[in-house]
């Protein structure tokens, strides 16, 4: 019984090194502590049809944060002839806030934005 207590403790102890090993390899573990990131979309909706989705999205994609990555992005009809700008952004979440990431202002552009999938890796 002890033996296969100490057994089973040594294995997750090489479990942990192991998992740390790759983590910090990785990038991912930063000074004894883990890195939490969050994956979310975000929704960009514009005043009206006549706005220009390439120079909206160039405005978006320029906030520039250091711990802020975006992704892939689409254009989403709505009704009236509006398009709406969905995007895909990863932040780590004790260097970037979401509320101050949605209250950048773009030119102008934009009418609203919301989150709209929020995920914790």
């Amino acid at each position: 019984m002890i033996l296969t207590s100490i057994v089973l403790a040594a294995r997750k102890v090489h479990y942990l090194l192991r998992e740390n090993i790759i983590l910090t390899i990785c990038g991912f573990y930063h000074s004894s502590r883990w890195e939490i990131f969050s994956s979310f979309g975000g929704e960009v909706k514009t005043w009206d049809d006549e706005t220009d989705m390439k120079k909206l999205e160039e405005a978006v994609r320029s906030v520039e944060m250091p711990a802020l990555f975006w992704g892939a992005s689409k254009l989403v009809p709505v009704p009236y002839g509006i398009n709406k700008l969905t995007i895909m952004l990863t932040i780590v979440d004790h260097l970037v806030s979401v509320n101050s990431l949605m209250e950048e202002p773009c030119n102008g552009y934009i009418q609203s934005c919301e989150v709209v999938g929020f995920n914790k890796i």
